[in-house]
C-alpha cells in the first residue's frame, strides 16, 4: 500500500522576543508540514552569540550538549513521523508536536477500534439494538480477524492501511473463501463500515475508504406462488377482517397475474 509522503521539516531558532535577564534566548523548535507549522519548546535557553542561525545550533563546546538534545529531538520527531506515515497514512504539524509530548502516540488500530464497538452494541441490546441483531456484529468481527490471519498474517493493522484496496480484499474473501452470499457478504461489511466511521470522526484516518467502494447488487428471486400454494392460502381466514381483504387482493393480483 503506498503512501503519499508530506513536506515534512524540522527548524531551530531563537525566541529573541524572550529573551530573560541573563540575556539568554529560549531554544525553540518549529516543524512544518505541508506548509504548515507549529511551534515547540525545547526547554533549553542561550546566548545570541552562541547561536548559529543559519545551521540552527549552538556554537562552542560548551554547548555540545544543547546540540546533542537538538539532534535528539530531530530523531524523535523523525521516527514519529516515519511511523505515523506507516500507521495512519497522514500526518500534520500538530499531531507530531503531540507525538514528541506523547500526546494520541498509542491510537486504536482496526481490531481494536472493532472490539470497542462489539462491545458498545452488546450494552446496547435492549436499549438501541435488538438483542437478535447484536450477533451480527460478534460474527463480523470474528470473520475479520479470520481474514487479518489467512490473507496477511497478522492479527491487527493500523487504519493508515486499510483502504478500498482492503475492503475489497475483503469482500473478495467473503465470497469466495465463505461461500458467503451478496446479501451475507453485505450484512458483514456493515459493522465494518461503523467501525470505519467511528475512526474516521475520532480523526484516526483521512478519507473514508468506502467512498468508492461499490457492492455487489443484489437482485432478488421471485419465485411464481404454485396454484395449490393459492388454493391453501384461500383457505386461510384471519381474525381481522383488514388482514383478510388484503389477502383476498394478493390473491386477485395472483390469479389476474396468471392470466396474463
Amino acid at each position: 500500500m503506498e503512501y503519499n509522503r508530506s513536506t515534512f521539516s524540522i527548524l531551530f531558532y531563537l525566541n529573541t522576543s524572550k529573551k530573560k535577564k541573563s540575556g539568554k534566548c529560549p531554544v525553540m523548535g518549529r516543524i512544518s508540514v505541508d506548509g504548515k507549522s507549529t511551534a515547540f519548546s525545547t526547554g533549553m535557553d542561550i546566548l545570541p552569540d552562541e547561536w548559529n542561525a543559519q545551521g540552527g545550533l549552538a556554537i562552542g563546546k560548551s554547548n555540545t550538549s544543547i546540540n546533542k538534545q537538538i539532534e535528539n529531538y530531530k530523531s524523535e520527531l523523525n521516527n514519529h513521523y516515519k511511523a505515523m506515515v506507516e500507521g495512519k497514512g497522514y500526518i500534520t504539524a500538530e499531531s507530531l508536536k503531540n507525538a514528541l509530548r506523547g500526546i494520541g502516540t498509542n491510537r486504536n488500530t482496526l481490531m481494536q477500534e472493532f472490539a470497542e464497538l462489539v462491545e458498545e452494541k452488546r450494552k446496547s441490546v435492549g436499549i438501541k439494538i435488538k438483542e437478535s441483531t447484536y450477533p451480527v456484529y460478534p460474527n463480523a468481527y470474528r470473520h475479520l480477524k479470520d481474514f487479518l490471519a489467512t490473507k496477511y498474517n497478522v492479527t491487527d493493522i493500523p487504519f493508515g492501511k486499510v483502504d478500498i484496496a482492503f475492503i475489497e480484499a475483503y469482500s473478495l474473501y467473503l465470497k469466495l473463501d465463505l461461500r458467503m452470499t451478496p446479501r451475507t457478504v453485505k450484512c458483514n461489511l456493515i459493522p465494518l463500515r461503523t467501525c470505519i466511521t467511528k475512526a474516521k470522526h475520532k480523526g484516526l484516518m483521512r478519507q473514508d475508504p468506502f467512498f468508492d467502494y461499490v457492492s455487489e447488487k443484489i437482485i432478488p428471486k421471485r419465485p411464481w406462488l404454485t396454484m395449490d400454494e393459492i388454493e391453501r392460502l384461500m383457505g386461510v381466514h384471519t381474525k381481522h377482517a383488514t388482514w383478510n381483504f388484503t389477502r383476498d387482493m394478493f390473491i386477485f393480483v395472483c390469479l389476474q397475474a396468471s392470466l396474463v
